[in-house]
Formats: structure tokens, sequence, C-alpha cells
């Protein structure tokens, strides 16, 4: 977790809202994967998301579920994934890097053995939005983190309340992931007080970095989070800039969003 936790200790120190962006490993290829990770990393972005593709992501939206099968349709593994980091991890020593997915994978792998090879070939840390702290008995997911020292990053929601942000705050490692509002990835959000509200709460009830995601899109939701969280996590809206413009038109967007995390919002 050692990349994590200087990615964060940077943003602090810069006195900025850091950047998060997230792909699925396999759209449009592998090797365009492989290529889009090189090329976020070198336009500054902090950490990286690597989504594996599953046939039922039940926490996205149509871009990302479209992206997902598009992978799968594509005869994208586990395995795949795997050598995507290894070969960006080959290239690049320092950038975080993020595998996102879904329970059904690591039970089928091994919870164990999944860990272990996701740190193996250059991971730093696992969201996996079905695996909560009160399944914890049955499947073993956050002992087997803390044991390969890879970082367990959960979820924080805007309709849990106290309790349940206090118990979820105890097991996370690395950072939680809050999202800005209920629902699914890639619907609008609105960056109101009722957010920021919302985020006093996460700080509340931990001291590890918070990162928000699920709507952020343009150059002022980043803006609006200084002062209230530590990075925004940007998903569908990448996906949807690289439908629209390749490679080019991503890296353009995420330097723009890049950009305004130096930038405080105006009175």
């Amino acid at each position: 977790m050692e990349r994590l936790n200087t990615a964060f200790e940077k943003m602090k120190s810069d006195g900025r809202v850091g950047l998060m962006a997230h792909l699925v490993a396999g759209y449009p290829s592998v090797r365009a994967t492989e290529e889009l990770l090189e090329g976020i990393a070198s336009v500054g972005v902090d950490i990286l998301e690597l989504q594996i593709p599953f046939s039922d992501p039940i926490a996205d939206g149509p871009t990302i579920i479209r992206a997902s099968d598009s992978s799968l349709k594509n005869g994208t593994k586990l395995e795949d994934c795997f050598r995507i980091a290894e070969s960006f991890r080959r290239k690049n020593t320092h950038t975080p890097l993020l595998f996102m997915g879904y329970a059904n994978t690591l039970v089928n792998r091994g919870i164990p053995e999944f860990l272990r090879e996701a740190k193996h070939y250059g991971g730093d840390g696992c969201i996996i939005p079905d695996l909560s702290p009160d399944e914890e008995e049955g499947v073993s997911y956050l002992r087997s983190s803390k044991k390969e020292k890879i970082a367990s990053v959960l979820i924080l929601s805007p309709t849990s309340s106290r309790e349940r942000m206090k118990k979820i705050a105890d097991f996370g490692s690395g950072f939680f992931y809050c999202v800005a509002r209920t629902g699914v990835t890639g619907k609008e959000t609105r960056f109101t007080q009722e957010l920021s509200q919302f985020l006093s709460r996460c700080r509340a009830v931990t001291s590890l970095p918070i990162a928000v995601g699920f709507g952020v899109s343009k150059p002022e939701h980043v803006r609006f989070l200084h002062g209230k969280a530590d990075a925004a996590i940007v998903g569908s809206e990448t996906l949807r800039v690289f439908d629209r413009s390749g490679i080019k038109g991503v890296l353009r967007f995420l330097e723009t969003m890049r950009d305004a995390g130096k930038t405080r919002p105006g009175p």
C-alpha cells in the first residue's frame, strides 16, 4: 500500500484534489487498455482503477456495462487483466493501481489466491462493491487483504447511518470510496450542500483519505471537492470521451480534470 499512501500524501502536500481514473480491462481491447493506462499515468493522474469485466456489474450504469459486455465478448479473462497490470507495472513503478471487480470473480478464483496474484502483478488494492464487512466471517476477504498487505477499499454511502459508517470505517484500508449519490455509476450528480454534508459525515468516521465517485464528469465537480475530499474518481465519463475522441481525447479531458484539482472554486 506504500504507493497509495505516497500518492495521497503528495496530494495533501500539494494542496490539491487528486484524480483517479477508471478503465474497464479489455475495452475496447487489451492493447488499447495498456495504451490508455500508460497515457493516463503520463499526464499526472494520481491513481488508476482497472475494472475486471463481469457479466452482472450491479454497481455500474449503462456506459460501464456496455464496456464490460464488449470486453467479455472479446474474450477477456482474469489472466488478461493481470497481464495488463503486469505490463503497466514494468513501465511504471510509482502510480498506484487498483483492481475493481465483483465477488463472484474472487470467490471463483479463491479469495486468498486472487489477492496474492493481484499484488504479484502490481496491484495496490481492490474495490469489490458487493463484499461488505458483514460477510467477512464466511469469505475472509478483509483478513486476507491485510495478510497480503493490499488495500481493501470499502464504500461509504449517503444512505448509511452514522453507526453503519463507523462500522465500515473500522475495516477499510488505503482510502474510502464515497459515492456522491445513490444508484449506479454514470448518472448526473448534483454537487450541492447535501453532498458536502455527506462528505463531512465521512470525515467524521475515518482518518483515512476519502475519494468521491459516481457522476464526477466536469472540472467544476473536481473544484467543488476542495476542502471536502482528497480525490475525485472519474469513470463513466472517461469511457464516454474515449468513445467520442479516442485516446488523445481522453488525455486532454483528464488533463483538464487534473488541473481543476489545483484550483479552488470561486466565491
